[in-house]
């Protein structure tokens, strides 16, 4: 299986172009949190902006 990736020229490129990154862009946020020594499965602050019932 190959995916594509899309290309300037293409023309749905500003429809799929964020989501054929996004995956890259989430491991390097991860691979970041933990360079810091975060839990990126416990963020800071979540219980001010989230209500859990």
């Amino acid at each position: 299986m190959t995916i594509r990736i899309p290309q300037p020229a293409d023309k749905y490129y500003n429809l799929f172009s964020p989501i054929t990154f996004k995956p890259a862009l989430q491991l390097l946020v991860y691979y970041a949190a933990l360079a810091y020594d975060l839990d990126p499965d416990k963020p800071l602050n979540l219980s001010k902006t989230v209500n859990v019932h």
